[in-house]
């Protein structure tokens, strides 16, 4: 607990596939916007894919030094990954590109494979993470398209507490 309670900001997980493998991830966390050396959280991760969206995947980063990574090995087949099931952690999620564009491909095809807390907690990370200056601006704007589609209030309140932000900027 002390690594969640006597150091400042929170953790950014971010997935990369391992290189030379075809099945394995690579988990690992930095502090999310000012990245520090030696500043690291227990973090439990639970993550779905595609082929197991029922079944999440758990995972418990080590808070200790030099021991932060974690590392999976899931189906090579998989279209995506999604962490942080539910949003029951107190972290932001960074994925490779081709993860961001599956993810938003599933929210516009059948969105409601994600839950709905899910759905917001995505469009959450990729505007906060844009606004960091650590994803392109089209991910974020990309994925509001499906909220067409969107019948449910939270993942509404999140797309627009963000466009609000944007609208503010640009007047500027």
């Amino acid at each position: 607990m002390n690594s969640w309670t006597h150091q400042p900001g929170y953790p950014l997980v971010t997935l990369e596939r391992t290189k030379g493998t075809e099945t394995g991830w690579c988990v690992k966390q930095s502090r999310f916007l000012h990245p520090e050396p030696n500043k690291s959280w227990f973090i439990p991760v639970s993550l779905v894919t595609d082929l197991s969206h029922l079944t999440p995947t758990h995972l418990l980063l080590n808070g200790t030094n030099n021991s932060s990574n974690g590392w999976l090995q899931l189906p090579k087949d998989i279209k995506w990954v999604k962490a942080n099931v539910g949003g029951r952690g107190f972290y932001r999620v960074q994925y490779p590109l081709e993860n961001w564009e599956t993810l938003v491909e599933q929210l516009m095809s059948n969105h409601t494979v994600l839950s709905a807390v899910d759905r917001a907690q995505l469009l959450d990370d990729a505007f906060s993470l844009c606004r960091a200056g650590l994803l392109g601006h089209w991910v974020p704007l990309k994925a509001v398209k499906y909220l067409v589609l969107e019948r449910e209030l939270v993942p509404w309140a999140v797309a627009l507490h963000h466009l609000q932000h944007w609208r503010d900027i640009l007047r500027e």
